[in-house]
């Protein structure tokens, strides 16, 4: 099988998120495709573990908070009445992306009993 994987290749791929309880909280059947090596779409730790795979392979890669997107601030967290939600984001896993007054992104999913806010 030939490598797939390697500095500035166009590869796709699935994946599952999943919290070290297990639980998955994201998961892509359908593919996405990214250049690989750019530095710019995946987490290093994530894109040094697909060096080198081949159509088929698969991997298992666990990153701290350091190497994802930082530890939990819980300044960044809020929670709100169901009635300020607009309907079609009244389902678990629902994703929005909103963007403050200085621009920045702002992506909110809903959980079960909660909503979580990242920057």
């Amino acid at each position: 099988m030939r490598t797939l994987f390697a500095k500035d290749k166009v590869v796709s791929l699935s994946y599952t998120l999943r919290a070290r309880s297990g639980e998955i909280f994201e998961h892509a059947d359908l593919p996405i495709s990214y250049l690989h090596g750019s530095g710019q779409d995946l987490f290093d730790k994530i894109e040094r573990a697909l060096e080198g795979l081949s159509v088929g392979d698969s991997v298992e890669v666990e990153l701290s908070p350091a190497e994802g997107f930082g530890e939990h601030d819980p300044n960044l967290t809020f929670t709100d009445d169901i009635e300020n939600v607009p309907p079609e984001f009244r389902q678990l896993g629902a994703g929005a992306e909103a963007e403050n007054a200085e621009g920045e992104a702002s992506i909110s999913w809903s959980r079960p009993s909660k909503a979580v806010n990242s920057r």
